[in-house]
């Protein structure tokens, strides 16, 4: 099978046509691939962004549980300083009560002596 003559021009056109629209398919794909490059990206990647939030958030929940663990520490302690406090109040030998009777003696006396002169 051969092509008439007539056919050529129609292959030539067609090809023609062909040749400009991967012409013009090329030159908008760099065109967008330029714009592209251009404009920053508005909002990074989730992947990337995923293992700093992690991280992140680890670490503020070591540093709650840490500041939950001294906040208990000094609640003991404090407890255990107002125990020890109050154990030698308790135990401690006073013997203030045991003279007190001679020291009202003592105290009725020296008001009397100075009042009534």
């Amino acid at each position: 099978m051969c092509s008439s003559g007539k056919d050529l021009p129609l292959q030539l056109g067609e090809k023609n046509s062909d040749d400009q629209s991967l012409k013009l398919a090329l030159a908008i794909s760099l065109l967008r691939s330029k714009i592209q490059q251009k404009q920053p990206p508005s909002n990074p990647p989730p992947e990337a962004a995923k293992p700093d939030a992690l991280l992140w958030k680890q670490k503020a929940n070591e540093r709650k549980q840490e500041i939950l663990r001294l906040r208990e520490d000094l609640k003991d302690a404090e407890d255990a300083a107002q125990t020890h406090q109050f154990h030698e109040v308790i135990s401690c030998k006073c013997y203030f009560y045991n003279d007190l009777g001679k020291f009202i003696n003592f105290l009725c006396i020296y008001i009397l002596t100075f009042t009534l002169f």
